[in-house]
């Protein structure tokens, strides 16, 4: 019984916490994307891993008053993200050092030793790829039931090596503060 009342009061509580998040709502917004690199390039509706990841610990915290939602006829904001993967070749300086030391003798029977350090330089092609991804923001209005962009009115670009950058969730970061400061 003390289970069903402690889980019965998280649902109420849960439950008014998000009519009480959905009533704070001032800027709803739509996220697409269009990943290049995919098959399927376009995902409507669908952040990033990265980019919910961050909504879902920091943003929705951070930013109260705006929302997300497929619903077209309360979306205001329509914000694309664009990703491609680009492979870059940088040319980097190599410098190899080499000690060397002997002894040297001479026509006449002399002898002497020698001791020294060499060092050779060389330009080494380093390929990498780099991960770049753009955030268009798009104000919208619902004008005879279908859903009409206008703009962009923001863009957003960033790049990072693959694997720890996170270029999609600091572009949207951007189009969020952009959303909640300027409109």
């Amino acid at each position: 019984m003390k289970k069903l009342l402690c889980v019965l009061t998280f649902v109420l509580i849960f439950g008014f916490a998000q009519i009480f998040a959905e009533n704070n709502c001032e800027k709803y917004i739509n996220i697409s994307g269009l990943d290049l690199e995919s098959i399927d390039p376009f995902r409507p509706g669908l952040a990033t891993k990265n980019q919910s990841a961050w909504w879902g610990k920091e943003g929705n915290k951070k930013y109260p008053k705006i929302c997300m939602t497929s619903d077209p006829a309360q979306v205001q904001y329509f914000v694309v993200w664009v990703s491609n993967l680009k492979s870059e070749t940088l040319v980097l300086p190599y410098a190899q050092s080499t000690h060397q030391s002997g002894t040297v003798w001479s026509s006449l029977g002399n002898w002497g030793t020698y001791s020294g350090t060499g060092t050779t330089y060389a330009a080494v092609p380093v390929n990498r790829k780099i991960w770049r991804v753009e955030v268009i923001v798009y104000q919208t209005a619902l004008v005879d039931g279908q859903l009409k962009l206008s703009g962009p009115i923001f863009q957003s670009s960033h790049s990072g090596k693959m694997r720890w950058s996170k270029p999609d969730k600091d572009s949207l970061i951007d189009a969020i503060k952009f959303i909640e400061e300027k409109h």
